[in-house]
This record gives C-alpha cells, sequence and structure tokens, in this order.
C-alpha cells in the first residue's frame, strides 16, 4: 500500500474533533487512493464514513493502475495509467530476443504498443499472434494500427493488425501495379523476408475494449 492509500473517506459532523489520520488522508490527495478495489468498496458507508453516490472518483494502486468514477450503480474505468504487460505469442521463438509491450486505456479504447526484436537465437516458426491485455469486444476483426516491419539493413515493410477477442494478428501490405492494395499475406519464417538478428516486428494499434 503506497504512501497515499486510504481505507476511510470521511464525512465530519458539526463539532466533531477530528484525527491527525482523518485530517491526513484528507489533505494529502486529490481524489481517494485504495491499494485494491476491495479497500476501495470497504470505505464508503460505514461509521463516519462519506455516502457512495454517482460522480464520486478514486484511484487504484493494483495494476493496471487506474482512475474509477462511480455511475451510480457501478465504478467505471475512467483512465488507466500506461504500464507493460508480457504477451503470449504463438509462430515466435523468443531466444534471446526481446518483446517490450505496452498499453494504455481510456474508457473503452486500448492502445496498444509491441516491439519485438530479434536476438541471433529467435525466429518465426509460423504466423505470429501476441496475446491482448484486454479482451476486445466479441467479434471485432480489424483495428485502427499500424506495423513496421526491419529487415536489419536492407529495408522496411509495411503492414496492419487484426485481432481477435484476445489476440493480435500481424500482416504485411502486398503491392500491386501502381498503387498498394489492402490486400495483406500472412508473416512467416520466410515473409516477408527471412528473419534473422536484430530484424524488428513493430506496431501501435487501437481497439474497443468490453
Amino acid at each position: 500500500m503506497g504512501a497515499n492509500a486510504q481505507t476511510s473517506v470521511w464525512t465530519f459532523t458539526a463539532g466533531q474533533t477530528l484525527t491527525a489520520a482523518q485530517m491526513n488522508d484528507t489533505a494529502r490527495t486529490g481524489v481517494p487512493v485504495f491499494a485494491t478495489t476491495a479497500t476501495r468498496d470497504a470505505a464508503f458507508g460505514g461509521t463516519g464514513e462519506k455516502t457512495l453516490a454517482e460522480g464520486q472518483m478514486c484511484f487504484i494502486e493494483t495494476a493496471p493502475k487506474r482512475f474509477q468514477v462511480y455511475n451510480g450503480t457501478a465504478w467505471i474505468d475512467y483512465l488507466i495509467a500506461g504500464a507493460t504487460y508480457t504477451p503470449t505469442t504463438t509462430g515466435i521463438t523468443l531466444g534471446n530476443g526481446t518483446i517490450t509491450a505496452r498499453y494504455t486505456q481510456l474508457g473503452k479504447l486500448v492502445f496498444v504498443d509491441i516491439n519485438f526484436l530479434l536476438g541471433s537465437t529467435s525466429s518465426i516458426t509460423a504466423t505470429p499472434s501476441f496475446s491482448l491485455p484486454v479482451t476486445a469486444q466479441g467479434g471485432s476483426t480489424a483495428t485502427a494500427s499500424q506495423l513496421t516491419i526491419l529487415d536489419s539493413g536492407v529495408t522496411y515493410f509495411r503492414g496492419a493488425v487484426e485481432i481477435t477477442a484476445t489476440d493480435a494478428w500481424p500482416f504485411v501490405d502486398v503491392a500491386t501495379g501502381t498503387y498498394v492494395q489492402t490486400a495483406t499475406r500472412n508473416i512467416s519464417s520466410t515473409v516477408p523476408m527471412t528473419w534473422t538478428t536484430n530484424d524488428r516486428l513493430v506496431f501501435q494499434m487501437v481497439y474497443e475494449a468490453v
């Protein structure tokens, strides 16, 4: 529990003598800060505590760290602070490579940034996928996205990302004729090139959470 975390949200009556702890809870934070949702729920409605009502805000310390607002019937995530996560992957041998994954949630919108740097023992073994940090709306198959593949020391390729409810599937764009068509092709061990040390697969995407 952090230095600002509290376990009650006080309400005072005329003539009441206030304790230092009560004054500190009131003065230290702009909104109540709780270690967990359980301590949040226990902080309202008890003896000497504030009655929970619509418009109340709070901050939760446990991951994903987030601001919440009470809408009259339930607590709703208002803002989730940016955080790292470790995606579950398929079609990838990580070896001594690295995957850096971050996400931020604003209401129902989830912003994700994933960077896969291949090491000398890394490989793409099949069409790769990366698990999402937050479940997407059911039936969603597309997302606002941008993907870049670096063939180290050679060139760049562009692509996009499609998603299911739980996973992101990166694809590479296919160029035909004068203009780039919207057609995509599955990434593999040899598409769009043979993957080697210091190659990168990087993508950013935005999607709607459940």
